[in-house]
């Protein structure tokens, strides 16, 4: 993001290697930067090879237009070959990734989805505040059993919410208001122990790191 509008100071570099390669897009900031730097050898690193591309087909006679999405491998995106894989099985039989352990439970209805509307998003929260949080309360008080828990929640104010409804262990909530001076000390004491459960809306995913997670609740 920084970069990829100045080319000129990589023009020495021959080999360029993408991590997340599946961010990579025709006209994108990848795109750009490649081409004003002009190498042709690219490497692509990623643990999804596809990503979802929006697609139109039009019904002329009907008058319609249908919009679908159809996931494509890096393949048909730009990349020449996949020269390399690795399940995530034998990554974890290797000792590179831990092994998961699932449990799921059922906690609240609601009319919500990945594309809802604000309105959509304050009913769910409302639910899960009037009639979920009872069943959600056995989830939060077994966190006691582990040494470190991030819990990911639909909504910054569920966040905060349930961050105040466990008792008994450390618990912190972050979201994209918390001040940097308070985000590092609240990351610092969940890194090293003094905070054990920390609550979030989509703050602590890609680039967050902490080897001694256990737990992770969505």
């Amino acid at each position: 993001q920084s970069i990829y509008k100045k080319p000129e100071l990589f023009e020495n570099f021959y080999i360029v290697i993408i991590d997340e390669a599946h961010l990579y897009k025709a006209g994108g900031m990848f795109d750009k930067l490649l081409k004003g730097i002009g190498t042709s050898k690219v490497y692509g690193l990623t643990a999804t090879p596809f990503k979802l591309v929006q697609e139109k087909k039009y019904d002329w006679k009907k008058r319609q237009v249908h919009i679908y999405g159809v996931l494509k491998m890096l393949t048909q995106l730009g990349f020449d070959d996949i020269i390399y894989t690795i399940s995530t099985k034998e990554l974890t039989d290797q000792g590179y990734l831990s092994p998961l352990k699932y449990e799921t439970s059922s906690v609240a209805t609601a009319n919500f989805s990945l594309n809802s509307d604000k309105k959509i998003m304050a009913d769910f929260d409302l639910v899960l505040s009037l009639s979920g949080l009872d069943k959600l309360m056995p989830v939060l008080n077994s966190l006691g059993e582990f040494k470190s828990t991030i819990v990911f929640c639909p909504s910054v104010n569920t966040a905060m919410r349930l961050a105040d409804c466990v008792t008994g262990i450390s618990t912190a909530f972050v979201s994209g208001e918390t001040s940097a001076k308070d985000r590092d000390f609240i990351l610092k004491a969940f890194l090293n122990g003094d905070i054990r459960v920390i609550f979030n809306c989509e703050v602590l995913t890609t680039g967050f790191d902490h080897p001694g997670l256990d737990c992770i609740v969505m």
